[in-house]
């Protein structure tokens, strides 16, 4: 059995309040999501249950500042804008690990996220169980103002830049 690297930061609690950047794709890179004309987005039912479930991740803790939908995948930026502290569950059941307790906010949101947008957009599909999002996602760290308007301006001109993306045929 092989290993999977770990794309989170080890040594940073993801429970910090700041801006974090987020991107996540279809399984296949499939076009599924929405259609790209005139560099405007116009969103599919399926992007539509993604827009829902991505509203509806405002809370007392998170806040949605920007998101973008495109045919395969989703770029986003939350803020957690309230000190969160430990959150804790059951300790993973793979042997492989402690019984530490995983206490990362940002991950469990992209999790939940995922999964309910998943899960309606399969019973629309008529194909329960199947897989729609890659396993994982990337994210990165806000460091600061310059950097949270630069993705800010990535994110609102990502569908004139649509035709160059690797996955655009």
């Amino acid at each position: 059995m092989f290993n999977r690297k770990g794309i989170r930061h080890k040594d940073f609690d993801y429970n910090n309040i700041g801006y974090y950047f987020i991107t996540f794709r279809i399984e296949n890179n499939d076009y599924l999501l929405s259609k790209v004309f005139e560099n405007n987005v116009e969103l599919t039912e399926y992007g539509r249950v993604v827009k829902y479930y991505i509203e509806d991740l405002n809370n007392e803790l998170v806040k949605v500042d920007s998101y973008i939908i495109m045919p395969n995948h989703v770029h986003l930026i939350l803020f957690i804008h309230e000190d969160v502290g430990e959150i804790h569950e059951f300790p993973l059941q793979n042997k492989g690990h402690s019984s530490s307790r995983r206490n990362m906010i940002i991950p469990k949101i992209i999790g939940r996220l995922k999964m309910q947008s998943s899960k309606k957009i399969n019973i629309i599909r008529n194909s329960i169980n199947s897989k729609f999002w890659q396993r994982n996602y990337y994210d990165r760290i806000i460091r600061n103002e310059k950097e949270l308007d630069e993705i800010r301006k990535y994110i609102y001109y990502n569908p004139l830049n649509w035709s160059n993306d690797a996955y655009f045929i």
